[in-house]
């Protein structure tokens, strides 16, 4: 497959701001010594640290890039279509900055997954969550939206609904709220965002989808639910030592076929 095919060219990303001063491909060819990179289309971003290595080992043709100082991408074939996977650090700084290098690199369609916690006593450790909004409560939203929530592409979010259900998993949807500082999530703060209807929390969230609105490219999200606040405090279990939560490989299947049947649908209605 040539590259042409593989990858999308790096100048048709979306317009950046003419008042910016400083654009992220700019900035990536800058951190790149003035090489251009380019991605593929697709880029699954994964909160787990290790899941890098299990792509490399798992799928075919897979080979990595270390492209710019410490985001590494695995690039992979699921099908014959060629997609990315990276892990984007924590929080919504590090990964509002990952999305922003990735779209100047090519990327168009994101599929983000990881773990949240739940704010609803109806969500169990290790049940699967597909958002339909994020409420926003990290600062790196600001700086994209002056709206107080980001939401998903409703048909992506549908594509996971679909890969779900024809694999018979069963899922809950509902609005979940991104912040920056987990060791101040306060009984009164849990309370406010209740009322909100907010029903989990994570800290990336809302920053990935104000970015991917700002820039006018594709995103999509899943979490599974890694720990439960049972209204006093909030209760852990290593993911380990618990049969019910999927593993990030198993999330990782989920994702790529998500994303797969994405492009897949969107190429035969072109």
């Amino acid at each position: 497959m040539s590259m042409h095919k593989m990858f999308f060219h790096s100048n048709r990303n979306s317009q950046y701001d003419k008042f910016e001063s400083l654009s992220p491909r700019e900035h990536v060819r800058f951190l790149s010594r003035g090489k251009t990179h380019e991605l593929p289309s697709i880029c699954l971003m994964g909160f787990y640290p290790n899941l890098f290595h299990e792509v490399l080992r798992s799928f075919q043709a897979a080979h990595s890039y270390c492209l710019i100082q410490s985001y590494h991408y695995a690039l992979f074939q699921y099908g014959k279509t060629w997609m990315s996977f990276v892990y984007p650090g924590i929080g919504a700084p590090s990964a509002a900055i990952c999305l922003e290098q990735s779209i100047a690199m090519g990327v168009r369609i994101v599929l983000f997954f990881g773990r949240a916690g739940a704010l609803d006593t109806s969500l169990k450790l290790g049940d699967l969550f597909v958002p339909d909004r994020f409420y926003i409560q990290e600062g790196t939203s600001a700086h994209y939206t002056g709206l107080s929530y980001s939401r998903p592409d409703d048909d992506m979010q549908s594509q996971i609904k679909h890969v779900l259900c024809k694999r018979s998993i069963s899922y809950k949807t509902g609005s979940t709220c991104s912040m920056d500082a987990p060791y101040r999530e306060t009984h009164k703060w849990i309370s406010e965002m209740r009322r909100k209807q907010c029903v989990t929390v994570d800290m990336e969230a809302s920053a990935l989808a104000a970015v991917s609105t700002h820039r006018s490219i594709k995103l999509g999200a899943f979490f599974t639910i890694s720990e439960c606040f049972n209204g006093k405090k909030w209760e852990f279990k290593h993911s380990q030592d618990c049969k019910s939560v999927p593993k990030p490989k198993e999330m990782l299947n989920w994702a790529s076929e998500a994303a797969f049947s994405y492009i897949s649908k969107n190429s035969s209605c072109s």
